[in-house]
């Protein structure tokens, strides 16, 4: 509710009209070949994220559009792959926006247990193999992946007190500072 209209466009800009417009200009050369598609996406695509509502509403964009573009795409022997690689040691954390359009640093222990470079790389190859039609890499993503098919209310009551949790912290985390300066 917070979250300036201009952080949804600018995040709906990068992570679905980016993709649309790579999918695009690969698409006839894709179509001659047989090729595949392999859309990088997140554990936001199927499910709800706390406090990322402009990014998961960009991947469940994304999914819809690949999912339809697989079948669209059946006749044409054009493959897609949507990957959620779950927590990467990546820069994605630096780039990441408040709901204001701010930047907004996340610890590098937020996410949990993270996955290397390489190993979600080796993953994603080996989900081309095997011509994999979602590849949910982290444990983590798999067990929400489960949590979010089969027992939604559970999911959402979870992630509901989760965020209750992280308000308390946060306030707790904020009296604690004044404490410290008023002491």
């Amino acid at each position: 509710p917070e979250t300036d209209m201009s952080v949804f466009r600018r995040v709906m800009e990068v992570n679905y009209f980016g993709a649309i417009h790579c999918t695009k200009a690969a698409l006839d050369s894709l179509v001659q070949r047989h090729g595949m598609i392999i859309s990088m996406s997140s554990t936001g695509g199927f499910a709800p994220m706390l406090g990322r509502v402009a990014y998961s509403a960009s991947k469940h964009a994304l999914h819809g559009l690949f999912e339809s573009l697989r079948v669209e795409l059946k006749e044409s022997g054009v493959r897609v792959m949507i990957v959620c690689p779950g927590a990467t040691a990546t820069d994605m954390r630096k780039t990441t926006m408040d709901g204001a359009g701010n930047p907004l640093e996340l610890p590098t222990d937020a996410a949990g247990s993270v996955a290397s470079p390489p190993d979600v790389a080796d993953a994603v190859y080996r989900g081309a193999v095997d011509n994999r039609r979602i590849l949910i890499h982290s444990k983590m993503s798999k067990r929400n992946w489960f949590y979010w098919k089969f027992f939604p209310a559970l999911f959402e009551y979870k992630l509901y007190k989760q965020q209750q949790a992280n308000i308390d912290h946060h306030i707790t985390s904020i009296t604690s500072d004044q404490e410290v300066t008023h002491g």
